[in-house]
């Protein structure tokens, strides 16, 4: 074997290892039973669902911001990112199934009555 052909084996060899590594880290990750914590839980997922529970256990009687909401959905063990709550408020919202009160950048969501 010519010496570019052993160094280009050579170079793909490592990052084939390189990359089995990296998945071998990623399949432990997801599942570890940390990670099984972060799914939302019950037979349904996504923040909406998350967030109807709220509304259902009455956390969302009084107008919360959105930053509280996110604090007790990450209590509770949902985690989403800030903004996918900000948007299923919104959606809801429009729904009618929330209110929200406030000014821009500081609104506040609650049940609507």
């Amino acid at each position: 074997m010519r010496e570019l052909d052993r160094k280009w084996v050579h170079s793909v060899d490592k990052r084939l290892e390189s990359l089995e590594a990296r998945i071998s880290d990623l399949e432990r990750v997801l599942s570890s039973p940390e990670r099984t914590k972060t799914v939302a839980k019950g037979s349904s997922k996504g923040p909406t669902n998350a967030i109807l529970k709220l509304v259902q256990e009455g956390f969302l009687d009084m107008p919360k911001p959105v930053k509280e909401i996110e604090q007790e959905l990450k209590r509770q063990g949902y985690y989403y990112t800030l903004q996918a709550i900000d948007a299923t408020l919104r959606r809801m919202n429009i729904s009618k199934v929330l209110t929200r009160t406030g000014k821009r950048g500081q609104w506040r969501y609650a049940v609507r009555k």
